[in-house]
């Protein structure tokens, strides 16, 4: 791919852009909502957000993430926020990391008044100047293809199951003694849904505070996920094999008995 003209001389440029069933400013939002970095990471992929804090709204967001690299080696990395522009874009920049030069647009553009497009744009450099970019840009890319692949498929679908739902943001609480990795996604899911969320809620930098009297409360069971809406009866939801890893499907069922 070459450089757009207001990318900086011999940098690299990666792009992604795919088509979403929402309007560019829903688009956006999923975006800026706690969760959505957690949403985002490939199953497998490893990297952990070690802390979070400030906001992208006000350029102030740094977090710092732990990443893998080889075996039970990781590597500390830490990025900043900037360039927030309501509904639009912001860009996130490595300040400490194995690039010497990262930037990374997120741009919701408005295709009509339902429809948007995602473009990621990414500009970056390696180490070790023309030799590095030639032997090291085949290496990156082919780590960053599958991982936007992956990015854009959950953004998409994502916001297409929420459209589907059309639920009013709801008032959630999660119990999951185990931690399981499967909560943490479905309370990732449902954060950048709208939904606001309390109890067993693995995601740095979310503040709980007070917890409100929730409108359901969902707990992780043997077989799957026992579901309760204060006033109302209970239903236990089964999941198995991949279903336990998909919050969709946990969101159809609320939708489907409480909506």
């Amino acid at each position: 791919m070459t450089a757009a003209p207001d990318d900086a001389p011999g940098q690299l440029v990666f792009e992604r852009r795919s088509a979403m069933p929402v309007a560019a400013a829903e688009l956006f939002a999923w975006h800026l909502r706690p969760g959505a970095f957690e949403r985002l990471v490939p199953p497998g992929d490893g990297t952990r957000v070690v802390h979070r804090s400030g906001s992208i709204e006000t350029n102030s967001m740094r977090v710092e993430l732990s990443v893998p690299v080889l075996g039970p080696v990781r590597q500390r990395w830490m990025i900043r926020h900037e360039g927030y522009v309501p509904d639009a874009c912001f860009a996130d920049v490595m300040e400490r990391g194995p690039f010497p030069a990262w930037r990374h647009e997120h741009r919701a553009i408005a295709l009509d008044d339902t429809h948007s497009e995602l473009h990621d744009h990414i500009v970056y450099d390696l180490p070790l100047g023309a030799l590095g970019r030639f032997a090291g840009r085949p290496i990156v890319e082919l780590k960053l293809a599958p991982m936007f692949t992956h990015r854009h498929a959950v953004t998409r679908d994502d916001l297409a199951a929420h459209a589907a739902a059309g639920l009013a943001p709801l008032r959630i609480e999660l119990v999951d003694p185990h931690g399981s990795r499967a909560m943490t996604q479905l309370a990732a899911f449902l954060l950048t849904g709208g939904h606001e969320v309390s109890g067993d809620v693995d995601i740095v930098g979310h503040e709980q505070g007070e917890p409100p009297a929730a409108d359901i409360r969902i707990v992780s069971a043997a077989t799957g996920l026992d579901i309760e809406r204060v006033g109302a009866a209970s239903m236990h939801l089964e999941l198995s094999g991949d279903a336990v890893a998909d919050p969709r499907r946990v969101l159809a069922a609320l939708a489907a008995q409480f909506a």
